[in-house]
């Protein structure tokens, strides 16, 4: 089976509706992306203050705080969602428009 015969049975089988509602979820993911960058900057600005703070002589509160890098991995975990579901709504849109192209005129 090609690519393109896979592509046209997938586009019969899911409803036009499927690519509203994946772009709405893209559109909603991007919004809580920005929200959750906004609380990452608050969250840094309030962790720094909080590293810096002195607690023996000189040393800092930051001295006793590793970083496990869990801030990284969340956010390239959040960017393969997004993109992984950025593809999967270009998929549908080509599939389902090419499938009214080809199938103009035809009745169901």
């Amino acid at each position: 089976m090609s690519l393109g015969e896979w592509l046209l049975e997938l586009s019969e089988r899911v409803p036009g509706w499927t690519v509203v509602a994946l772009a709405a979820l893209l559109f909603t993911l991007l919004v809580a992306g920005r929200l959750l960058d906004l609380l990452e900057t608050m969250a840094t600005g309030v962790e720094q203050e909080v590293r810096s703070v002195n607690v023996t002589g000189n040393q800092t509160l930051g001295d006793y705080m590793p970083d496990y890098g869990y801030r990284e991995l969340a956010r390239w975990v959040w960017s393969v969602i997004v993109t992984a579901l950025s593809a999967v709504i270009v998929l549908f849109a080509v599939v389902k428009v090419a499938t009214a192209i080809v199938r103009r005129g035809e009745e169901w």
